[in-house]
């Protein structure tokens, strides 16, 4: 028996190990999420989760617990769900506040029809803005689950300013995207084996018994010693002169992605508007102690000396844009890259897409040179290290671990066998560290449990990294809000909603944590200017770096 067949028969056993009060905790917050789709109706069928021996007495508990839901059920007729054109914003209180007050206002949704909904769980996204100073500060939103929401936003700059209010997703397609995940189960990506003249491909999946029941116990390749965030396993190829070593890319089809939507769903996932028409304007006046304020003051303490574990519990917004730069509520942040204080360092930053813009957002704006000593050419899906020479900093770029958007490499297996924990803990002696850490848009089209079991491998990472170097932080990017359509095939895939989950699930699985992991909550910037695309304007960009920055380097004099 050779060592794949050995570490695949061990994998079967050991395939996704989840506490079972971690695991319990992590489906309460998905139900807490869930309950807006409360009804009689058979427990919801949980996905197979291999475990320890107490998985079994959890699993019933889990299955009690989603008893009273029902399964995502497809919606039948469009004209039921929430419609932005009809519904209503009704402001309460005056038009006229002063700086630093609060504006509250209600939210009445109604339906296609003209009637008013009885139910909540529609997604909603609020701003106050002002794009003569450009100047927007995101709003939070509170569903009353009756149809109803209460919509509060701070005055934070003087002059006039408009509220708007979107349905960004209403609670159909969120029913949808939540069912879509649960079925869809990695039947998408596939291994493609090539040696020579001969050519295969197989299916993959993190659960081993879904891919031995399809090729048989010994006809698996074992993966996951490489993809090391997540349980990985392909079947093997059956052409002659193929094996597992010979497998030399990933393919990925969405052609059955959204096959089982009703025409209800397709035709709420295409619509093209989502903001309530009727926006209410506000008049802020300066307090009568500083007249000549423009803006609200800013925090006298530097998010240096800042307790970042509170960022962990914040439910206030972060911040607002004035003038096109992202300021911090919370601690005196950075008004400006520069770069300088980065001296000595090495950052690591390692994730999707949205990530990258970050590292290369911040090479670009750096006021000296740096040299590429590295780079593996495979689009995003690359490893790149920069050195600045003059101030002796190290930028390295790091692609996360399968499931990842299509590509190919001549040796796949290297390629992601060299992740960010064995990387970060064999550093110099003496290296001053900055790991940033980011995993949502790749992972996110999957079944929920599978983010939960990434986020806690990542934890399990962090946690060796905090053993074996001594000078380190590390930065943990939550999901951003957006509403974007590429592709007409991806329809409905790409509901914000789901960042909302998977923020709480970090939130979860990091708890122990928040003293050491500094955790970067985006979402804000992207409700203020109301960002549709997965990934954000460069002014959107800047204020995420700057709020990095700020808790690395002083402001420069």
């Amino acid at each position: 028996m050779n060592q794949l067949d050995l570490q695949a028969k061990r994998s079967k056993k050991r395939l996704i190990c989840i506490p079972p009060g971690l695991l319990l905790v992590l489906t309460i917050c998905l139900i807490l999420h869930m309950g807006y789709i409360r009804a009689p109706a058979p427990p919801l069928r949980l996905p197979v989760i291999y475990a320890n021996a107490n998985i079994d007495d959890v699993q019933r508990q889990l299955n009690e617990l989603l008893r009273e839901y029902k399964p995502f059920q497809r919606c039948k007729d469009s004209l039921l769900a929430a419609d932005p054109r009809r519904s209503k914003i009704e402001l309460k209180g005056d038009h006229v506040v002063n700086l630093t007050e609060t504006v509250r206002l209600s939210v009445i949704l109604y339906d296609g029809y003209g009637r008013p909904k009885t139910t909540g769980g529609d997604h909603l996204r609020a701003r106050l803005y002002n794009n003569s100073v450009d100047a927007s500060v995101p709003g939070q939103v509170l569903d009353h689950r009756n149809g109803t929401y209460t919509v509060t936003i701070e005055a934070l700059w003087t002059g006039w300013a408009a509220v708007e209010v979107e349905v960004l997703f209403p609670r159909e397609i969120i029913a949808a995207g939540l069912r879509i995940r649960t079925a869809w189960n990695f039947s998408d990506l596939r291994a493609n084996f090539r040696n020579k003249n001969s050519s295969g491909a197989s299916l993959c999946n993190p659960d081993f018994q879904v891919l031995e029941r399809l090729y048989g116990k010994s006809a698996v390749c074992n993966f996951s010693y490489w993809n090391k965030t997540l349980p990985w396993f392909c079947g093997k190829p059956h052409v002659r002169h193929l094996s597992c070593k010979h497998w030399v890319s990933i393919s990925r089809s969405w052609h059955n992605f959204t096959e089982g939507i009703s025409k209800c769903e397709k035709e709420l996932s295409e619509r093209a508007y989502n903001t309530i028409p009727k926006k209410v304007l506000i008049k802020i006046l300066p307090t009568r102690s500083a007249k000549s304020q423009v803006t609200v003051e800013q925090p006298h303490i530097t998010c240096m000396d800042y307790n970042t574990t509170q960022l962990w519990y914040k439910s206030k917004p972060t911040g607002y844009f004035y003038k096109g730069n992202w300021i911090l509520r919370h601690c005196k942040g950075l008004s400006g890259i520069d770069g300088k204080c980065l001296g000595d360092k090495t950052i690591y930053f390692w994730g999707d897409s949205t990530l990258l813009q970050w590292h290369n957002y911040l090479l670009s704006k750096l006021t000296f040179s740096c040299k590429i000593v590295q780079n593996d050419k495979h689009t995003w899906r690359r490893t790149t290290t920069c050195f600045c020479s003059k101030y002796n900093i190290t930028l390295n770029w790091m692609p996360h671990n399968i499931p990842v958007s299509p590509f190919q490499v001549k040796n796949p297996i290297p390629f992601f066998s060299n992740t960010f924990g064995d990387t970060v803990s064999n550093v110099k002696k003496g290296s001053d560290v900055i790991l940033i850490v980011n995993l949502y848009a790749h992972i996110q089209m999957y079944p929920l449990k599978y983010f939960a079991v990434h986020i806690v491998e990542i934890r399990k990472m962090i946690e060796t990294i905090f053993e074996k170097v001594y000078n380190v932080r590390v930065f943990i990017k939550l999901p951003h809000t957006f509403r974007e359509i590429r592709h007409k095939k991806w329809k409905i895939v790409q509901p914000s909603y789901i960042g909302i989950i998977y923020t709480d699930i970090m939130r979860n699985v990091f708890k122990g944590l928040y003293q050491k992991v500094i955790v970067l909550d985006n979402k804000d910037a992207t409700i203020a200017i109301g960002v549709s695309r997965l990934h954000p304007a460069p002014k959107v960009v800047k204020a995420m770096i700057n709020q990095l920055l700020s808790y690395i380097c002083n402001e420069q004099k």
